[in-house]
Order: structure tokens, then sequence, then C-alpha cells
């Protein structure tokens, strides 16, 4: 499907230049809504596999998150296809600067999509007895791509919300799970991108991951914990 969605918008884009006026930046929304919604699927098999403790599945799904971080490179032609045709089309010329934001947007897509790769596999890196509260991160991290695949102006703010909590959920569970330390590391890495997706800038995302995760850690010490620390300092 994601396939068909990629050339699609290749052959959008070149009719629309012999044809029609370009609407370079529908297109490439459309784009990424479908991708999205692909790679939240993905991530869904993968939540599956784990539940029912199936190797294949899980292998077939992280291959499927493979090909669609593979088939999202094959934007780079269909954004410079999208910039030239606002170039090219005079009703569309002063809409340059927004097909400049959306090229930006698409790219962000494309680290997201490697991001959510890299976290299913450090999910399933260790052994099925060694993933403690692991199993509820695949889960509640396709919601969080499920909301950001939807044709909603308030989707990116609902999805980073949504991230922010597993985040903070995901701290606190290291206190008391050391094998989820992994998982946190690079839970937090995809957090940034799902947040620079939704328009915040990196830096400004990463702090914004930095403090949720650090807050989470803080409120969730015990005092046996907290003095674990002290001797560990002592």
């Amino acid at each position: 499907r994601l396939v068909d969605a990629v050339i699609g918008v290749a052959v959008a884009l070149l009719f629309s230049q012999l044809l029609l006026p370009a609407e370079p930046v529908a297109v490439l929304r459309r784009v990424e809504r479908d991708a999205l919604a692909h790679l939240a699927a993905t991530v869904g098999l993968v939540t599956e596999g784990i539940h029912r403790a199936d190797r294949k599945l899980t292998a077939e799904a992280l291959s499927e998150m493979e090909e669609t971080a593979f088939h999202l490179a094959d934007l780079t032609d269909i954004r410079g296809a999208s910039t030239r045709s606002a170039w090219l089309s005079p009703l569309h010329l002063r809409r340059l600067a927004a097909v400049k934001r959306e090229v930006r947007h698409a790219r962000r897509l494309e680290l997201l999509s490697l991001s959510s790769l890299t976290l299913m596999r450090t999910i399933l890196m260790p052994p099925p007895e060694e993933r403690p509260t692991a199993h509820a991160v695949p889960h509640r991290f396709q919601q969080v791509l499920v909301t950001l695949s939807t044709d909603d102006g308030n989707a990116g703010a609902l999805a980073s919300g949504q991230m922010l909590d597993l985040v903070r959920s995901t701290a606190a569970a290291t206190l008391h799970h050391e094998a989820l330390n992994a998982v946190g590391a690079v839970l937090c890495l995809t957090a940034e991108d799902v947040l620079v997706y939704a328009g915040r800038g990196q830096r400004e995302a990463a702090a914004i991951v930095r403090d949720a995760w650090r807050e989470a850690r803080t409120s969730h010490d015990t005092p046996d914990d907290a003095e674990g620390h002290d001797d560990r300092d002592a």
C-alpha cells in the first residue's frame, strides 16, 4: 500500500505539471499520513508478535518496517518535484514558503521511521523473560503513530502528549527494571523525533523529553532508592 502511495504521489505531481495546477503540499501531506498509518500497523504487528511469542510474526513486522523506511527515502525525489512544481506554477509561486516547510516536515518523517524501527529492535533484543514491562511500549507507541496519521490540526499536540506520557511511565519503570534502561534511551530519541515531526525545534524537543524523563524518575524515586543513590555516591 505504501509503495502504491509513493508511486501515486510521483505520478500525481507529474500529471499536475502537464495538465493541472500543482498542489504539492496537499500531495505530500497525503503520502505522509499514509506512511504513518502503515508504520502504525507494522508496530501493531510487533505488539501482536510479542503477545503471541511469535518470532516469525515479529521478524516479518521488522522487515516491513525496514521496507517502510526504504520507501520513505523515495520521497527525496518527490520533494524535489514538489519544490520545482511550486516554482514552475505561477499560481503557487507565492506558496513556495509553505512547500519548503512541508518538505522539511517530510524529511522528519524519515527520521521518525528509522527511530521507530530502532525502538522495536531494542525492545525485542532481550529474551522474552527479560522484557518486564517493555511489552506495553509498542502498543502505546502505535497509538502515538495512529494519532499522528489523522487529518486533524491538533494531531501533533495530541501525539506529543501521548509520547511524553509514555516516556514518563517508562522512566518510572526503569527504577525497578534495569533491563528497560536501553529501551528508555531509544524511546527518548524516538520521542524527540515525534516532537520534531509535530513542529518542535530539535533542541526544544530534546529539552522537553529530557525534563519529562528526569521529573518522572524523581517523582517515583522512593526513600529506599534515594538512600541507595546516596550510598553509591558516598
